[in-house]
């Protein structure tokens, strides 16, 4: 099964001038660890992932506010990715080993979707 076939192309993202504050929500919302960041709504340009933990250590060393920071200042466009045509097994032990529960499937740069980390059975 390819990326294509496993992904979700109804996802929440963040634009890199959102505050910090919209990413939490997302992830207290679907109960994940990380969220895509965008250039733009209309282009959907990937510029990164912004992590719960990324999050929690700049808030933490800075002593700053979520509505302080904007996303792109957090948003790591080393993120583990994935394209379309991807094995989603393989991708998905990607995610595995990144400890996130998605990572984002892009296609010449844009956020097509999001691959999620499977559920342990039980």
């Amino acid at each position: 099964m390819t990326c294509r076939e496993a992904m979700r192309t109804t996802f929440d993202f963040c634009v890199g001038e959102e505050r910090l504050n919209d990413a939490l929500e997302i992830m207290s919302a679907t109960g994940g660890n990380v969220v895509a960041v965008v250039e733009s709504r209309e282009g959907m340009r990937l510029l990164g992932t912004i992590t719960a933990r990324q999050a929690a250590v700049r808030l933490g060393l800075a002593d700053l506010r979520p509505s302080d920071v904007m996303c792109r200042e957090l948003a790591d466009p080393r993120c583990p990715k994935a394209a379309l045509e991807d094995d989603a097994t393989a991708a998905r032990e990607t995610l595995r080993r990144s400890c996130a529960s998605a990572i984002p499937v892009v296609e010449n740069g844009k956020l097509v979707g999001l691959l999620l980390a499977e559920k342990p059975a039980g």
